[in-house]
Protein backbone atom coordinates (compact mmCIF):
# COMPACT_ATOMS: atom_id res chain seq x y z
CA UNK A 1 0.00 0.00 0.00
CA UNK A 2 1.56 3.72 -1.27
CA UNK A 3 2.43 5.75 1.82
CA UNK A 4 1.27 9.21 1.98
CA UNK A 5 3.90 12.23 1.27
CA UNK A 6 3.48 15.40 2.21
CA UNK A 7 5.40 17.54 0.59
CA UNK A 8 6.09 21.63 1.84
CA UNK A 9 7.44 23.98 -0.55
CA UNK A 10 9.75 26.80 0.76
CA UNK A 11 9.35 30.47 0.93
CA UNK A 12 7.51 32.13 -1.78
CA UNK A 13 7.16 28.98 -3.73
CA UNK A 14 3.66 26.75 -3.90
CA UNK A 15 2.70 23.22 -3.86
CA UNK A 16 3.63 23.19 -7.84
CA UNK A 17 7.37 23.70 -6.95
CA UNK A 18 7.19 19.32 -6.42
CA UNK A 19 5.90 18.77 -9.76
CA UNK A 20 8.92 17.40 -11.26
CA UNK A 21 9.54 15.26 -7.74
CA UNK A 22 6.03 13.72 -7.87
CA UNK A 23 6.28 12.76 -12.06
CA UNK A 24 9.47 11.08 -10.51
CA UNK A 25 8.13 9.15 -7.61
CA UNK A 26 7.39 5.58 -7.79
CA UNK A 27 3.20 5.55 -7.47
CA UNK A 28 3.41 2.07 -6.18
CA UNK A 29 5.24 3.66 -2.82
CA UNK A 30 4.09 6.78 -2.41
CA UNK A 31 0.97 8.78 -2.79
CA UNK A 32 2.11 12.22 -2.67
CA UNK A 33 0.70 15.73 -1.45
CA UNK A 34 1.89 18.75 -1.81
CA UNK A 35 0.33 21.14 -0.18
CA UNK A 36 0.19 25.33 -0.40
CA UNK A 37 1.46 27.00 3.04
CA UNK A 38 -0.60 29.67 4.22
CA UNK A 39 0.08 32.83 2.67
CA UNK A 40 1.65 31.06 -0.46
CA UNK A 41 -0.74 29.61 -3.78
CA UNK A 42 -4.46 28.92 -3.24
CA UNK A 43 -3.75 30.22 0.62
CA UNK A 44 -2.19 33.48 -0.28
CA UNK A 45 -5.67 34.79 1.59
CA UNK A 46 -4.68 32.78 4.57
CA UNK A 47 -5.80 35.15 7.67
CA UNK A 48 -2.62 37.24 9.47
CA UNK A 49 -0.07 37.17 11.14
CA UNK A 50 1.05 33.72 9.66
CA UNK A 51 2.21 31.64 12.70
CA UNK A 52 4.35 28.18 12.72
CA UNK A 53 1.52 26.82 14.69
CA UNK A 54 -1.10 27.86 12.18
CA UNK A 55 1.25 26.89 9.44
CA UNK A 56 1.07 23.03 11.68
CA UNK A 57 -2.45 22.67 12.28
CA UNK A 58 -3.06 23.12 8.08
CA UNK A 59 -0.31 20.43 7.64
CA UNK A 60 -1.96 18.24 10.44
CA UNK A 61 -5.85 18.44 9.14
CA UNK A 62 -4.59 17.96 5.66
CA UNK A 63 -2.50 15.03 6.12
CA UNK A 64 -3.88 11.20 7.19
CA UNK A 65 -3.30 9.44 10.33
CA UNK A 66 0.29 8.50 9.52
CA UNK A 67 2.69 9.89 7.00
CA UNK A 68 5.72 10.67 5.49
CA UNK A 69 6.71 14.75 5.66
CA UNK A 70 9.53 16.20 3.66
CA UNK A 71 9.64 20.41 3.46
CA UNK A 72 12.42 22.45 1.85
CA UNK A 73 13.91 25.51 2.91
CA UNK A 74 11.30 27.56 4.92
CA UNK A 75 8.73 24.08 4.45
CA UNK A 76 11.69 22.78 6.25
CA UNK A 77 11.33 24.95 9.49
CA UNK A 78 7.26 23.97 9.00
CA UNK A 79 8.23 20.27 8.94
CA UNK A 80 10.29 20.52 12.31
CA UNK A 81 7.36 22.02 13.89
CA UNK A 82 4.96 19.09 12.62
CA UNK A 83 7.71 16.81 13.67
CA UNK A 84 7.64 17.77 17.53
CA UNK A 85 3.69 18.28 17.36
CA UNK A 86 2.59 14.83 16.28
CA UNK A 87 5.78 12.47 16.42
CA UNK A 88 3.94 9.64 16.59
CA UNK A 89 2.09 10.99 13.09
CA UNK A 90 5.04 10.68 10.98
CA UNK A 91 6.66 7.68 9.24
CA UNK A 92 9.80 9.51 8.53
CA UNK A 93 10.81 13.31 8.17
CA UNK A 94 13.21 14.69 5.16
CA UNK A 95 14.58 18.08 5.30
CA UNK A 96 15.68 19.57 2.33
CA UNK A 97 18.22 22.95 2.85
CA UNK A 98 16.70 24.22 5.86
CA UNK A 99 17.40 24.59 9.36
CA UNK A 100 16.26 24.91 12.93
CA UNK A 101 15.97 29.02 12.75
CA UNK A 102 18.31 31.75 14.29
CA UNK A 103 18.74 30.56 17.50
CA UNK A 104 19.90 34.38 18.97
CA UNK A 105 16.73 36.05 20.13
CA UNK A 106 17.89 39.44 19.00
CA UNK A 107 19.03 37.86 16.12
CA UNK A 108 15.59 36.53 15.15
CA UNK A 109 14.30 40.09 16.54
CA UNK A 110 15.89 41.77 13.54
CA UNK A 111 14.83 39.46 10.86
CA UNK A 112 11.13 39.04 12.08
CA UNK A 113 9.98 42.46 9.76
CA UNK A 114 10.67 40.72 6.64
CA UNK A 115 9.26 37.51 7.35
CA UNK A 116 5.21 36.92 6.29
CA UNK A 117 2.86 37.50 8.10
CA UNK A 118 4.63 40.28 9.94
Amino acid sequence: MAETLILLHGFGGTRHAWDRVIAGLDPQRYRPLALDLPGHGELSSYKRPITFAGCVEEVLAAAPERFALCGYSMGGRIAQHVALAAPERLSRLVLVSTSPGIEDPRERALRRPSAVGA
